[in-house]
C-alpha cells in the first residue's frame, strides 16, 4: 500500500474514532407485578452514529479495497443514507462499493442515483440488489452465529433473488431469506440453500 494511503486510513481512522459518540435515550420500560403495580423501570440505551463517521468508515472500507482503492468514488452521508457518486469501470467494482458502504454500522440504505459504470447500458438495479444483500450480509454477521452467510451464492435477475450454498442450520436459512426479502426492488426470493 503507498505511504499517502496509508496516511489517508490513518487520518480517516482518527476521524472516524473521534466522532463516533453514543446518545442515551432515556426510553423507560416500565413491568407490572401480578397486583397491577409498577415495581421496576428498565432504561435503554440507543447507539448513534454521525453521518460524518459513516462517511469516514465507508471512504476507509474503499482504501482498503483492491478493486476500489484507485477509484475516485465520492461518497457524503445524509441522515444514514450514503450517497455514492461517480464513474467505476466495472459492474464487480460497483457491487463492491455498494456492498462495502451497506455494510457500515449504522447506514440504512445506500443512494447509486449519481454512481454508474462506464459505458454501461444497461440497467444496473440487480446488481444494486445483489450487492444491498451481500453488505447487509455482512453488517449482520457481526452479530452473531446465526447470520453468517460466508457460503452463500447471492444472483439477482429481474428482481427475482437466487440463494445458493450450504449453511450450519435452519436458522442461518431463515435469515438470509428474510435478509434478502427486506431488500427494496426484492420481487421474490428462491433459496437453495441446504444444511451443511
Amino acid at each position: 500500500m503507498k505511504k499517502s494511503n496509508k496516511f489517508a486510513i490513518g487520518i480517516l481512522t482518527t476521524v472516524t474514532l473521534s466522532s463516533y459518540s453514543f446518545a442515551f435515550a432515556g426510553t423507560t420500560a416500565n413491568s407490572n407485578n401480578s397486583a397491577g403495580t409498577t415495581n421496576s423501570s428498565v432504561t435503554t440505551t440507543q447507539k448513534y452514529i454521525s453521518d460524518a463517521t459513516i462517511t469516514a468508515q465507508v471512504k476507509v472500507a474503499f482504501l482498503k479495497s483492491k478493486i476500489l482503492n484507485p477509484l475516485d468514488i465520492k461518497v457524503t452521508t445524509k441522515s444514514g443514507i450514503v450517497f455514492l457518486s461517480g464513474v467505476v469501470d466495472t459492474d464487480t467494482q460497483y457491487s463492491e462499493a455498494v456492498a462495502s458502504a451497506q455494510a457500515i454500522d449504522g447506514v440504512k440504505d445506500v443512494n447509486v442515483d449519481n454512481f454508474t459504470v462506464k459505458d454501461s447500458k444497461a440497467p444496473l438495479q440487480d446488481t444494486y440488489i445483489t450487492a444491498k444483500i451481500k453488505g447487509s450480509y455482512m453488517k449482520a454477521s457481526v452479530a452473531g452465529p446465526d447470520v453468517s452467510f460466508v457460503n452463500t451464492h447471492v444472483e439477482t435477475k429481474n428482481g427475482v433473488v437466487y440463494l445458493s450454498g450450504t449453511l450450519d442450520n435452519t436458522q442461518q436459512i431463515n435469515n438470509a431469506i428474510k435478509i434478502a426479502k427486506s431488500i427494496d426492488g426484492v420481487k421474490d426470493v428462491k433459496s437453495s440453500l441446504t444444511v451443511e
